[in-house]
This record gives structure tokens, C-alpha cells and sequence, in this order.
């Protein structure tokens, strides 16, 4: 089973930088746990998180582990699917199982 997250209508982030900071536990048991902040890089608010999920996040293939990606893939482009479309990223920090909000997000 796939859990999904609706994070809000694509209008709202469009057109402008956003900080995201995820903390997460990649397990196929129940002790998972995702945690998701976002805000508008002019913002100094981090809140709380936008997802804030306990349970199974991974599969537990001896095989397979988790690793980040980022981009855009697939989806529709609106009418016209040669549409150009564009996604930047300024910078990426990757913290270890001892990390926490204030050591990786955006200063």
C-alpha cells in the first residue's frame, strides 16, 4: 500500500522558492516515521511540519534501499505535453541519523 500527501494546489508554490526540509526513517515496520516542513524561502517560520506521518515507509527488500532523487517526472503539462517546464534547486544538505531541523535547514 502507497500512503499519498496532498501538500496543497500547485498555484500556491509556483513561481516561487520554497525551503523544504525532510526528516525521515525508512523502515518496513511500523516505527517508520516522515516528517515534512515547507515554507517560502522569505519566511523565517518553520511551523509545524506539512506531513507529520508514523507507520511503514519503505518495503523491506534485502535487495533494494531508499535513496533521494529529485526532479520532475511524468505528469501532465497541462494541454499541451511538450509544454517546457523548469525546476531549479539552490542547494541540498544531508544530515545523519542524529540530525535535526536547526543543523540542515536553509539559513
Amino acid at each position: 500500500q502507497v500512503t499519498t500527501f496532498d501538500l496543497g494546489h500547485i498555484d500556491k508554490y509556483k513561481y516561487q522558492w520554497y525551503d523544504f526540509v525532510m526528516q525521515v526513517m525508512w523502515t518496513g515496520n511500523n516505527n517508520g516515521y516522515l516528517k515534512l516542513w515547507a515554507k517560502p524561502w522569505w519566511s523565517s517560520n518553520w511551523g509545524y511540519p506539512k506531513i507529520n506521518y508514523t507507520g511503514t515507509t519503505f518495503w523491506n527488500d534485502e535487495d533494494r534501499i531508499p535513496y533521494f532523487k529529485a526532479g520532475l517526472y511524468g505528469g501532465n503539462a497541462g494541454s499541451n505535453p511538450n509544454a517546457t517546464r523548469r525546476i531549479w534547486f539552490d542547494s541540498y544538505r544531508h544530515g545523519d541519523r542524529f540530525s535535526y531541523l536547526n543543523q540542515v535547514k536553509p539559513q
